[in-house]
């Protein structure tokens, strides 16, 4: 019995240093613990692709195509984003409470949740880029959404709202689901994306390489406004 006694605290002991040892390799760099902005600009990730003017044209026909042919079941909202973030592995949520219907089931006043890929991400997943450092990566051509401003967004809901207190969605178009509508504020960078850390482009709504692609996104951007906006 002593020696079977004897081979079960060994076995256990082992256990626990290989599941020490498993945790040590998986630490996520505090990417779980994100709760807010200010969370993320202490990460001081790296971005991965940026809006360029060598492929910027291909995007915006791509977006002008969506909203020509834009679902009647999508639902349009102006929200004032709220300073709280879930990362979910590949996977960001966001809050926001709605300010005004244009579209859509849910009520002036709500709070929704958005659910899109991307957000913040351990870059050893990512074999793609290559950078001098092992910090985390944004993923994104376009920011978050800052509880500063407010948005026009076009969304749809998750088929498991119906099991969910709060209601969510995902962005009918990944690049051109929300636009600000306070600010166009955008702060180029010309330099490689794998050169650029994401706190560079502080609040810009987009991020890109030149004035010149801006231009050509403000372009699609003022269009949705002057076509969705009461």
């Amino acid at each position: 019995m002593k020696k079977i006694g004897f081979i079960s605290v060994i076995i256990m002991v082992i256990g626990l240093c290989t599941g020490m040892v498993f945790k040590y390799h998986c630490r996520d760099e505090g990417i779980m613990d994100i709760c807010t902005i200010e969370d993320i600009r202490e990460l001081d990730c790296n971005v991965n692709q940026i809006f360029t003017k060598e492929e910027v044209a291909s995007f915006v026909n791509s977006g002008k195509e969506s909203f020509e042919q834009l679902s009647g079941e999508v639902e349009i909202y102006i929200v004032h984003p709220m300073n709280h973030f879930i990362q979910y592995s590949d996977t960001m949520l966001q809050e926001l409470e709605i300010v005004d219907v244009i579209r859509g089931e849910s009520k002036e006043n709500e709070i929704i949740r958005t659910v899109q890929l991307g957000g913040i991400y351990d870059q050893k997943y990512n074999p793609v880029d290559t950078f001098e450092n092992t910090r985390p990566l944004f993923r994104g051509m376009r920011n978050l959404l800052f509880s500063e401003y407010q948005y026009l967004i076009f969304i749809e809901p998750l088929a498991l709202n119906k099991y969910t207190e709060m209601k969510q969605y995902r962005f009918e178009n990944s690049l051109f689901g929300s636009f600000n509508i306070t600010s166009d504020y955008s702060l180029p960078i010309d330099k490689p994306a794998n050169q650029i850390a994401y706190n560079d482009f502080g609040d810009s709504e987009f991020l890109c390489d030149t004035q010149e692609t801006l231009d050509q996104i403000l372009e699609l951007k003022h269009s949705v406004l002057e076509r969705y906006l009461p």
